[in-house]
């Protein structure tokens, strides 16, 4: 996260102030050569299989280990099955990199729905509270140094940072009575969130997931006050 949050780019507000997201996985098609498969599949179903299976190398022994035959061994396909998905490694890592973010989108997006004006619950759904997060923020992190180097890649962080600034916004507008200009607020929470989960995926024990949720209370408590009765 150059601020890498999960609000998928081509997202779309919907009720409640969540996002439906008409993602750029789903509109994409095959690359490669155009060699046959051992069997029909769908192009978007495979690919995302794989990116996933992707994800879980890279969040257990990151991004430098990341190649098509080690991926290969992985998930018991042949190189040639994935060099018909993915042109390059750049295109795989990309995919891997927004289905981590699709993943943290909808941990959002549930809280969200639950009560759409809960910033507690909604930053809260950013943290690595469980092992499903954990693993997404080791993909994030393994990610920033190719967001300091590729333009696409920093491009959708800051997209997505700054529609994540926009969802704390419309919350601290309704929740806390905020009329001013909140971004800096917004960016300051992202931050701190950041911070956080960077502290608890270097695996320091003293990060517990209710410790998390605590000082996580007491930063929006600092920083904007109580919420409107």
């Amino acid at each position: 996260m150059a601020a890498f949050l999960p609000y998928g780019r081509h997202g779309r507000h919907l009720h409640n102030g969540s996002v439906c997201t008409v993602h750029p996985l789903t509109a994409r098609t095959a690359g490669g050569t155009s060699d046959p498969m051992p069997a029909p599949v769908d192009q978007v179903v495979r690919r995302r299989e794989i990116a996933h299976a992707a994800g879980d190398l890279v969040a257990r022994e990151g991004l430098e280990m990341l190649t098509f035959r080690k991926l290969a061994d992985h998930i018991g396909y042949s190189t040639k099955t994935i060099t018909h998905f993915f042109a390059n490694k750049h295109d795989l890592m990309r995919w891997t990199y927004l289905i981590a973010a699709e993943r943290s989108q909808e941990r959002v997006d549930r809280a969200l729905l639950v009560d759409p004006d809960d910033l507690q619950k909604c930053l809260e759904a950013l943290l690595p509270l469980e092992p499903a997060s954990q693993r997404d923020w080791r993909i994030y992190l393994s990610f920033w140094q190719e967001a300091a180097v590729h333009l696409d890649f920093a491009e959708e962080q800051r997209w997505w940072q700054n529609n994540t600034v926009t969802i704390l916004d419309r919350i601290m507008a309704k929740r806390y009575g905020r009329t001013d200009d909140t971004t800096e607020d917004a960016r300051m929470l992202i931050v701190f969130v950041q911070g956080l989960a960077a502290q608890v995926i270097f695996e320091d024990p003293y990060w517990t997931p209710a410790r998390q949720r605590h000082v996580l209370a007491r930063q929006i408590a600092l920083l904007l006050g109580p919420p409107l009765p």
